[in-house]
């Protein structure tokens, strides 16, 4: 929708037509398909919730946790190297951030055109990306997910939006003082916002304002005793009483935090941004 709080239509039907998901979310998509063009009634948008809530996953907070505490251990090595090359580490690496690829943040929209051309050297970014480290990220922790991305059938969904700060990232919060509003990079692969979901429903999630802050407010409450989610002077804003995260059904979330999944993909990502650090002028 072009970064616009457009509203859309959300209709429960059958549909026989659509192929099968893969996995528990072939029913999903047989009963559900996407209009645009009516907005919803509250009370219509929480029925639509206690469905979506059962497909969104997200990772396991112990792995939050082990990357928490890997990026507390590398923090100063990191942060004087950001800072050497002209990037600002505290858009990344702010106390107990769980961001997996301090550094790189995501495209924004004025970006866009001279990305495509070939430019790589931007402000305050080592790298900037569409969702390739975000989806690495699952890949690497969850290898039985990879596949699943490589169809389009799913896909990453950031809760918090984390790139400058617009209409739609001030709508999710009540207060947002840090660095001047500058923008929330560390939440492009941070664990601690990056969650899966069937790509059907990104689109929805991402423009109904309570929806997407239902699943802020989720992840959230999962984090907070391992990880702090966002920088200091920033806090987001409280759903109404109707969307209480023990109204709904969750999915379970996902991976091991002693699997040696983890231990490989902690190792993989100091090779990788290692080698960001290394090759920037």
């Amino acid at each position: 929708m072009k970064g616009q709080l457009n509203s859309m239509a959300f209709r429960i039907m059958t549909d026989t037509r659509k192929p099968e998901l893969p996995g528990n979310t072939t029913s999903l998509h047989r009963h559900m398909a996407i209009e645009t063009d009516c907005a919803f009634q509250t009370k219509d948008l929480v029925k639509i919730a206690r469905v979506i809530t059962k497909y969104v996953h997200f990772l396991d907070p112990a792995i939050v946790a082990a990357i928490a505490e890997d990026n507390r251990e590398n923090s100063r090595d990191w942060r004087l190297r950001l800072s050497a090359l002209g990037v600002d580490p505290r858009l990344y690496l702010w106390e107990d951030s769980a961001c997996c690829f301090p550094g790189v943040r995501r495209c924004l929209d004025a970006e866009k055109g001279v990305w495509r051309r070939g430019r790589r050297v931007f402000r305050d970014a080592l790298a900037v990306d569409y969702d390739e480290y975000p989806r690495w990220v699952w890949s690497a922790l969850i290898p039985e997910r990879a596949a699943e991305f490589e169809g389009q059938r799913y896909a990453i969904f950031h809760p918090l939006n984390h790139k400058v700060i617009n209409a739609q990232v001030e709508a999710s919060l009540e207060e947002n003082r840090y660095l001047d509003g500058r923008g929330l990079y560390g939440l492009f692969t941070s664990a601690a916002n990056i969650a899966y979901a069937p790509a059907a429903l990104i689109a929805l999630m991402n423009t109904e304002h309570w929806l997407r802050t239902l699943f802020v407010e989720r992840q959230a409450e999962l984090y907070a005793p391992v990880s702090t989610m966002l920088p200091p002077r920033v806090r987001v804003r409280r759903s109404p009483g109707e969307w209480n995260l023990k109204a709904f059904d969750w999915a379970p979330c996902e991976g091991v935090a002693d699997s040696a999944c983890v231990r490989a993909f902690l190792e993989a990502r100091r090779v990788k941004l290692d080698a960001l650090l290394a090759h920037n002028p």
